[in-house]
């Protein structure tokens, strides 16, 4: 029962897609829209790079070819592009904009802080523990990179293992509850039966101006997508659509 009600949660999912695909391409086509030719060729590239891809498995669920990709691509494009026309009707409201910002600065700043790290990776925790109290010890850590670190793909055309993250992405990587400081040396941290050693090299957070624009940019983005939905949902609400059982309980779903 599960799996079923999961199965109808998708299927409802993809027709409404669908239905907001058919009414793009209605208001195209009252508007005049349409795909220029070098739009279509970027399209054409994205189904050729789609399907090859896909398993064998796959493409025969979908019962596409390259022809049919290549419509559903060029169906995709102009939908994004209804979707800026319709954005640009949107007027975003300064005051409120500015209210977003003084709001949300704090968060944004540290969100797009970037944390510049050094890394060591390590197969058992025994040796992760050795490495940690070594480099907290006051070793070079490049030294003990060339020493300890596993990871070969890190270590190729001279790479030091060395990375640059936003604040939130490093946390939820590395599964840190609290922000690292400027030349911290970590206790050994698992990942997916690896163990990580990191070492703060900098700390860099966005300018002010940097944040405000962040802001402007999201609050922006929030009320355009609101508005297009909206205006999706009323060219929807227009459509005449019939269910029909067999279709419905054949439909594929990729998950």
């Amino acid at each position: 029962l599960a799996s079923s009600a999961a199965s109808d949660v998708y299927k409802r999912q993809a027709f409404s897609t669908i239905q907001s695909v058919v009414a793009a391409e209605q208001y195209a086509e009252e508007n005049g829209i349409s795909l220029t030719e070098a739009q279509k060729t970027e399209a054409h590239t994205m189904a050729e790079e789609f399907l090859s891809q896909l398993t064998e498995e796959d493409l025969a669920k979908m019962g596409v070819d390259e022809e049919q990709m290549e419509t559903l691509m060029e169906e995709s494009y102009l939908y994004s592009v209804v979707y800026d026309t319709l954005a640009k009707e949107c007027e975003v409201n300064a005051d409120e904009m500015e209210q977003y910002y003084q709001e949300n600065a704090d968060a944004l700043r540290e969100e797009y802080t970037q944390i510049t790290i050094d890394t060591i990776m390590v197969n058992d925790e025994a040796t992760a523990k050795e490495v940690s109290e070594k480099a907290k010890a006051g070793e070079d850590f490049a030294a003990l990179f060339e020493t300890y670190d596993t990871d070969t793909s890190a270590k190729e055309n001279g790479g030091n293992g060395q990375m640059t993250l936003y604040q939130n992405y490093l946390n939820n990587t590395f599964g840190l509850s609290e922000n690292l400081t400027l030349g911290e040396i970590t206790d050994p941290i698992e990942v997916r039966g690896s163990y990580f050693i990191l070492k703060v090299e900098s700390i860099t957070p966005p300018t002010d101006e940097q944040v405000k624009q962040l802001a402007e940019d999201a609050y922006r983005q929030q009320v355009q997508s609101a508005y297009v939905e909206s205006r999706l949902s009323e060219m929807i609400a227009a459509q005449e659509v019939e269910k029909i059982s067999e279709a419905w309980e054949n439909m594929e779903t990729f998950q």
